[in-house]
């Protein structure tokens, strides 16, 4: 899981075409809102690449692409369904 809404706000703040993301990523523009839907997962190669295409900080691509999925998984592994 992306945060989407991070992630959106992100690339329409950075002035680029979506189009030029998917290019710069390897993949078809449709492969990438498949990705920003949330449909399928980004690949850590693209994370990398979002991150230096789109000048994210370490921070950016924690809270977008990472401490969701942490969360996650933290919260699948308790007994009770509850995090911490």
């Amino acid at each position: 899981m992306i945060n989407k809404e991070a992630l959106n706000h992100a690339i329409k703040t950075s002035g680029v075409k979506k189009c030029v993301i998917a290019q710069v990523l390897g993949i078809t523009p449709n492969a990438l809102t498949r990705k920003l839907n949330g449909s399928v997962e980004f690949k850590s190669s693209e994370v990398v690449k979002m991150r230096d295409f789109l000048h994210l900080s370490n921070e950016d691509v924690e809270r977008i692409f990472l401490l969701s999925s942490v969360n996650n998984i933290h919260t699948q592994d308790k007994p009770n369904g509850n995090a911490d």
